[in-house]
Formats: C-alpha cells, sequence, structure tokens
C-alpha cells in the first residue's frame, strides 16, 4: 500500500477525532434541551388534567402540545450516530450483495483469512452473523459479543411473531422453550414465506439446548481455527450441530490485512440481504446507518444476476437511505463486477445493463463500476481496495461535512420551532397572570401570612418552653425526656453491673484461668492489670453510648411535635396524618418548590432535620476526665492489692479487685452522668430555639410567609377562595421550565450556526 494513502487515511481519523468534541459538547446540549421539552408537555398535560384550572384555561392549554421532544429525540440519537462515526478510528467498508456473487470470498482476498474463518458456500446465505474484519499486524484473533435473551428475544424472535401473527412473544427463557408454536400445516400453502419462517422458528426452539448457555456471556477471543460455528449457518439438513450463531450477536476479527496495510481500515460483512427472514432489510439499513463509510456492492453476471433487476433498484433505494445526507451516490457506493468464472459477454452485458439503468447512460454517473475477480487478491488490491482508499483520503472528510451540515441545520431549525414554543407559552403564562390577577385578593393574602406566621410563632414557643420544663401544670410530653435519659442510665450500669458480676463476660473461672496463663508467661502482673483496666473501660463506654439511641428517639419525637404545629395551620399542605420527619421533609420540599420559592425557611428546616444529638459527642467528652481519673487510681490500687501475695494467688486477688473497682467505676460514673442528665433538654430547647429563630424572625421570614401563602393558596386555606390562583406552583414550575428551554435553545440556535 502507498505510503501516502496509508497517511492520508491516518490524517482523516485525526481529523475526525478533533471533530468529535464539538459533536459531543452539542450532544449534552440536545440532551439538556430534550429534559426540559419532556418536563414542559408533562406540566402542559397536567394543566390540561387539572380540575382547578378553568375549563377556558385547559382548553386554551391543549393547543399547546407538542412533538418537539420526539423530534429531539430522533435528532439525539442521529448525533449519536454521527459521534459514534467520529470516534470508533476505523474506516469501515461494508461489502454487499445478493448471494452467489462472491462476497465472502471477497473479504478472503482483502483480509488473508480462509473458509474456516469467513465460510463461503454456492447458492445460499452462508454467513448468519454480523462480522467485524480490522486490519490488525500485531495479531489474530476473533472477539465474539453474545446475545443476552433480551436481545435475541427483540431483535430475532419479535420479528418473527410479529409476522407470523403469533398472539405474544415470549418474555423469558423458559416461555421461549415452551413455546406451543402451530405446525407448518396449520398455515396456508400459499403463504410459502409464512412457512418457512416458522420452520426456522421451530428450529430455533429445538436447537435451544446446543446455545442457550451462551447468552449473558461476556465477549469472548477465540483462536480464529474455532470461528466458522460461531458465524456460519449449519449445512443443509444437518441435524446434529450445535446452533451456535443464534447467541452471537456480532464477531470482531482482528488480522493482518497481506496487501491493504492501512491502520484503522475494517470490512464489515452485513447478512440479511436477500435472505428470507423477517426484518432482514431493515437490521442491514440499519448496519450500513451505524458503522458504514463506504460502500462495496459486488455484482456477477451468473444465470438469474446478470443483469440490473427490481432487487438492485431496491438495494439502490436501501442505500440511498443509509448514505443519508450524502449528496452523492458514487462517494459513498461504488459496484464491484466480480468476473472469476464468468465470460467477456456476460460480463459487458452486466455493465451495459448498469450504465444504461442505473447510471443513465453516463459512466460511473451514479455508480464507479470496477472488475475484479474476488478469487485474486493482487487483482482485487489494485482494481478495487487501492483506488476505494485514494477516493475515500479525498472524499471522506468532503461526506463528513456533509453529514455535519444536515445535522446542524436540523438543530438549527428544531431551536427555532423550541424559541417559538417557548414564546408563546411564556405569553399564556403571563396572559393567565394578568387575567386572574386580583389586588383585593392580593393584601387579603398578605394578611393571612402575617396570621398565619404569628399562630406558628406561638405554638413553637409553647413548644420549646415544655421542653425547657417552663411550663406550667400537666400535659409536656416532651418534659419527660430528662426522665427518660436518667432512666436509661441506670439501666445502663445494672447492665454493666451485671457483666461484672457475671465474671466480666468469661464468668470467674475462665478469667482466672486466663490470668494465670498470663502470669506464667509475662512474669510481672503489670500487663494482665493494664488490661483489665482497659477491658473495663471499653466496656463501660459501649454500654453508654448505646444511649445514642435514646438521643435519636428523642429528637425523632421533637420532629414529630414540630409537624404537628405545621399540619395543624398549613391545611392540607401536609398530609394530616404522618410521620413527623415526613412531614417535615414535605414541608422542605413545597418551600424549594414553590411558585414563589422560600429557600430561607426551606433552609430551617433542612437544617433542623439534619441535627444529630448523640450522647458519644455531646455527653461523654465532657464526663471523660472524670471517670479517666478512676481508673488512674486503679492501677496503683491493684498493684498494692497484690503486693507481697504468693504469685500463686495473684489471679484471684486481681479478680476480686477488678469487680469491686468495676462496680466502684459503674457507681461514680453513673453519679458523675446523673449530675448533668438535665444537659439534654436543654440541647434540645436550644435546638428547637434556633429553628423559632431562623423560620420567625429572619430578616428573609416574613416576605417567604407571604411567597408561601401565595405559592399554596388553596392548599393553606382551603374553600377560602373560589377563583384560579395564577400563582399557583404548577404554573410557577411551567415559567422556569420555558425560560430554561428557551436559554438552551438560544445556545443551540447559535451552536449550530457557528
Amino acid at each position: 500500500m502507498p505510503q501516502n494513502i496509508a497517511s492520508q487515511i491516518r490524517q482523516v481519523l485525526e481529523a475526525r477525532s478533533a471533530k468529535a468534541k464539538r459533536v459531543e459538547k452539542h450532544l449534552e446540549l440536545l440532551k439538556n434541551l430534550e429534559r426540559q421539552i419532556v418536563d414542559t408537555d408533562t406540566i402542559v398535560e397536567n394543566i390540561q388534567a387539572d380540575s382547578t384550572f378553568p375549563e377556558e384555561v385547559r382548553e386554551k392549554f391543549k393547543k399547546f402540545g407538542s412533538s418537539l421532544g420526539d423530534a429531539l429525540n430522533q435528532l439525539i440519537k442521529d448525533f449519536e450516530i454521527f459521534l459514534r462515526r467520529l470516534s470508533r478510528g476505523t474506516i469501515n467498508i461494508c461489502v454487499t450483495g445478493q448471494a452467489r456473487v462472491g462476497k465472502s470470498t471477497f473479504l478472503q482476498s482483502v483480509s488473508g483469512l480462509s473458509d474456516k474463518e469467513i465460510p463461503t458456500g454456492s447458492g445460499i446465505p452462508v454467513t448468519a452473523v454480523r462480522s467485524w474484519i480490522l486490519h490488525n499486524p500485531a495479531r489474530a484473533v476473533a472477539v465474539v459479543t453474545f446475545h443476552t435473551f433480551e436481545s435475541f428475544r427483540d431483535t430475532i424472535l419479535q420479528p418473527y411473531h410479529t409476522v407470523l401473527d403469533l398472539p405474544f412473544t415470549p418474555a423469558t427463557l423458559e416461555d421461549f422453550r415452551s413455546y406451543p408454536y402451530p405446525e407448518p400445516s396449520a398455515i396456508d400453502r400459499e403463504e410459502h414465506t409464512k412457512i418457512t419462517l416458522l420452520v426456522r422458528l421451530r428450529e430455533m426452539q429445538k436447537f435451544l439446548p446446543t446455545y442457550e448457555h451462551l447468552f449473558d456471556k461476556a465477549p469472548a477471543e477465540i483462536p480464529l481455527d474455532d470461528l466458522r460455528q460461531y458465524v456460519a449457518y449449519p449445512p443443509s439438513g444437518d441435524e446434529s450441530s450445535p446452533r451456535l450463531h443464534l447467541a452471537v450477536k456480532e464477531v470482531r476479527v482482528e488480522c493482518p490485512f497481506p496487501l491493504a496495510d492501512v491502520e484503522g481500515l475494517g470490512l464489515i460483512d452485513l447478512p440479511g440481504l436477500g435472505e428470507l427472514a423477517p426484518a432482514a432489510e431493515e437490521r442491514h439499513l440499519e448496519g450500513l446507518r451505524n458503522e458504514v463509510d463506504f460502500v462495496l456492492w459486488l455484482k456477477r453476471p451468473v444465470e438469474g444476476l446478470g443483469y440490473w433487476s427490481q432487487s438492485d433498484g431496491n438495494l439502490a433505494n436501501l442505500l440511498d437511505r443509509a448514505r443519508g445526507s450524502i449528496s452523492s451516490r458514487r462517494d459513498f457506493v461504488w459496484i464491484v463486477v466480480n468476473t472469476g468464472g464468468v465470460s467477456d459477454h456476460q460480463i459487458e452485458s452486466l455493465e451495459r445493463d448498469i450504465l444504461e439503468k442505473a447510471n443513465e447512460g453516463v459512466k460511473d454517473k451514479h455508480f464507479r463500476v470496477c472488475r475484479a475477480d474476488v478469487k485474486n487478491p493482487q487483482e482485487i488490491f489494485e482494481n478495487v481496495m487501492s483506488p476505494v482508499l485514494e477516493h475515500l483520503g479525498e472524499r471522506l472528510p468532503v461526506m463528513d461535512e456533509q453529514l455535519a451540515a444536515s445535522l446542524y441545520r436540523r438543530s438549527e431549525q428544531l431551536a427555532k420551532q423550541i424559541k417559538e414554543h417557548c414564546k408563546l407559552l411564556d405569553t399564556e403564562c403571563k396572559d393567565l397572570r394578568a387575567r386572574y390577577y386580583v389586588p383585593s385578593e392580593t393584601e387579603r393574602l398578605d394578611e393571612m401570612a402575617k396570621t398565619l406566621r404569628e399562630e406558628i410563632a406561638r405554638d413553637l414557643q409553647e413548644l420549646i418552653d415544655d421542653v425547657a420544663g417552663e411550663q406550667e401544670g400537666e400535659g409536656g410530653r416532651l418534659r419527660r425526656f430528662a426522665e427518660d435519659y436518667k432512666a436509661a442510665l441506670e439501666e445502663c450500669g445494672r447492665r454493666l453491673n451485671e457483666w461484672i458480676e457475671q465474671g466480666f463476660g468469661v464468668g470467674k473461672e475462665e478469667w482466672i484461668a486466663g490470668a494465670r496463663r498470663r502470669l506464667r508467661v509475662d512474669l510481672y502482673p503489670d500487663k494482665v492489670i493494664v488490661d483489665g483496666i482497659n477491658h473495663i473501660r471499653t466496656a463501660l463506654a459501649r454500654e453508654l453510648f448505646t444511649l445514642d439511641e435514646v438521643f435519636k428517639r428523642h429528637l425523632r419525637e421533637i420532629w414529630e411535635a414540630v409537624g404537628e404545629v405545621f399540619a395543624k395551620r398549613l391545611g392540607s399542605l401536609l398530609p394530616p396524618d404522618g410521620v413527623g420527619e415526613t412531614r417535615l421533609r414535605t414541608l422542605q420540599h413545597c418551600l424549594e418548590e414553590a411558585a414563589e420559592p422560600c429557600p430561607t425557611l426551606a433552609k430551617a428546616v433542612r437544617q433542623l432535620l439534619e441535627v444529630q444529638v448523640e450522647f458519644r459527642t455531646l455527653i461523654y467528652p465532657e464526663v471523660w476526665d472524670q471517670i479517666r481519673t478512676l481508673f488512674h487510681r486503679f492501677k496503683a490500687e491493684a498493684q498494692a492489692a497484690i503486693e507481697g501475695e504468693d504469685h500463686s494467688s495473684v489471679a484471684e486477688i486481681l479478680f476480686d479487685f477488678f469487680q469491686s473497682a468495676g462496680r466502684k467505676t459503674v457507681y461514680e460514673s453513673i453519679k458523675i452522668l446523673l449530675e448533668t442528665a438535665d444537659r439534654p433538654q436543654l440541647v434540645y430547647a436550644t435546638i428547637l430555639g434556633v429553628f423559632e429563630d431562623q423560620f420567625i424572625r429572619s430578616e428573609e421570614s416574613e416576605k417567604e410567609f407571604k411567597r408561601l401563602v401565595r405559592s399554596y393558596r388553596d392548599s393553606v386555606f382551603p374553600k377560602e377562595f373560589s377563583g384560579f390562583n395564577p400563582n399557583s406552583v404548577i404554573l410557577q414550575r411551567l415559567r422556569e421550565r420555558v425560560k430554561v428551554a428557551n436559554e438552551l435553545a438560544e445556545t443551540l440556535d447559535s451552536e449550530s450556526r457557528a
């Protein structure tokens, strides 16, 4: 391969990679815009169905239903196909044509592979799986990608079931295994195609045990010598071979091409053209659109194929659809006449028919025509591959530019449609606000907001007094927090003393036996003493840390009480029955999503829900120094207790000492903690006080209360107002989505024209 052609192809691939960055950015913009348009369409549909809107408003919004979301979705798919084209780093040439024209032999001649890897046959299709053959001078291997059952069902079973009018497609592998397919004799004899398809479908079911193990299997590298069984149909009448090809989604073959030594060159074999299979041509088209840069259309002047037929016209139309906005057929498709095994007269007759019927009497007008014997690699290289690669080096950038220009034009047109749609929606929202705005109602709402704020302030202050123990008489359900805490402390003490009495969790005899073993090894008792003290200390901390659950329970009760305050005052905005935390989270969401957002009030609620009150961080650090002092004394006391004692009795003496010291530690620790038992109650009162300050007395509070009641007028004050609320949350959301969509459409318009 001439170096200038290989270099030119490499430059084309590098230029594609550079263009991909702009496409990625544009694609992200399209996806963001799609989300906004889908949200906008959903809100419009909700308005049409919302009985709180006047009938005339609902009817008017029916005209705003749009197909813009579908148009965006299709444009996104087309940009994604184009991005894959730019990013894949290969030049893909598809070899297509009817059976018997020499496609597999052509692929063998270019790739250097043999009949073991690329099966050939006479008169019937033999390649069952889409294959991509990539030039790789460094290795020869095949990578097989398998179907999941879901992809097998959707791409293979579903088309058969549709054409055969079967009642449903098997949803699972077991459904397929047991599906009651009818006998071929049940189909009218004149419907030959359906009979053939049913026979194939029954064969897939019959041979399922031979290939079902491959579903969901990870892509696998296999030696080239083993490839044929994964890509080829079995010979006609073969009832013993497994049907592995049915589980194969696609195959990628890498091998060194003997003559076409061009980095990134790939050949694609797309089965399906001319095959009797449901949706075969559509699958062929999908493969062409998604993976192919150029098409070599093989024809061979043998009996039944030596002229330009109706099927050739159909294939030309299919290729036109595949090339999309590439302006010239001859840029995208060349015809190769396979001259092997035929006479000059047959060749000239076919070329004359192509000239008259396909090229309108002008040589190579629509399709450039090449000649080569597909069995001769040198002839294929000189007459086909070398001219093709030279053509692609020159014309592929032009084709890429034509595809890009078309996509960006569609993007620009769609951006203009979206901007116009947004303008109409925005105008309607403004008209609604002007038409239904009632000044006197606004003043009344302001007064109601003021009263609501005063009532909630009074309720919260009563709650704070209750927690702080400042209310007189009965009824303060939160005033028992201190008593709960004291009871929990005493229960901790009881469990710790029980643990001590039972021999520190192992029993007296086992503890003493273990201490003796340690003393025989360590000789001196200091380490046994230190470990014993640490054992008691960690047990104390572990038990006291269970008080975290008490604090969590109390905090949930605080949320419950605050939630009740808001549920009582905010009408139907919050559920009448429910968990306090759930009510507060609902309130936070409503404040954040209000037609006129209330960020300060929402933040106050969010921070209340984020509060954590824990024994280990709130109480324990403050009393730890006093508790630690107890343990410091124990070491000296333990050493004094065993001083002068016989070595054989030290373990028993230490056990008795630790039991006595442990009970004393528990008593003193609980006593210290009980002296500060009112502290958690003050913490809860402080938490509520801070929340009240933020929610009621912050600089933004008064203004945001007005926003709250304007946004949720009919929920906070049900039955108080009979008219339509032009400040409703749904309309505000619509205005916000329209604003964002319009801004994105402006950017899309600008980017499309860049």
